[in-house]
């Protein structure tokens, strides 16, 4: 991608549609997430938000790199730290406070509890490219949006209480459609 003149490119019509869209897809951040137990950053607020929007897409599981792979370089985009743009500490930090990871598929499939209290559970599969699965602890997380939503409703810190409310299940409404 060189510029030819100032303003352009030597990029395709395609090409600059799909750079487009990959730059302006938004990574969802709610805020009120961080009142969850264990969801301690911003980092982490925006994983639990990126990971709603693909178990929406993919309700038992989905399939992602944690980084960019080698041989992943006609794949580009397949891994959390190109999405969400952030270094491996703070993903790692982020994933340590959602995610109850299991380094292998034969240990996850052992694990009495998945979960450990988690929101979400993922196992690496070696055999696989060491793609990770990610599975929902869909009680927990359903019953603690549940209860963010009703929390904004009883709030009586809100001015326009209705509106805040709305506003809140309104994203995450969003986020699952």
């Amino acid at each position: 991608m060189k510029d030819t003149e100032l303003g352009k490119t030597d990029l395709s019509n395609e090409q600059k549609k799909i750079w487009y869209l990959d730059f302006f897809n938004p990574i969802t951040y709610i805020a009120e997430l961080r009142k969850l137990e264990h969801v301690n950053s911003i980092n982490a607020c925006l994983l639990m938000g990126r990971f709603e929007i693909l178990f929406n897409q993919n309700p038992d599981y989905f399939c992602k790199y944690k980084k960019p792979c080698a041989w992943q370089d006609k794949l580009e985009g397949l891994s959390w730290r190109e999405e969400l743009g952030i270094s491996r500490t703070q993903l790692d930090s982020a994933f340590n406070e959602i995610v109850s990871s299991h380094q292998t598929k034969e240990e996850y499939l052992l694990a009495e509890d998945k979960f450990k209290g988690k929101y979400y559970c993922s196992y690496v599969d070696a055999a696989d490219y060491n793609k990770t699965y990610y599975f929902r602890n869909n009680e927990l997380v359903d019953k603690c949006i549940e209860q963010l939503i009703e929390n904004t409703l009883n709030s009586k810190a809100n001015l326009d209480l209705e509106e805040n409310t709305n506003n809140l299940e309104y994203r995450f409404k969003k986020i699952r459609s």
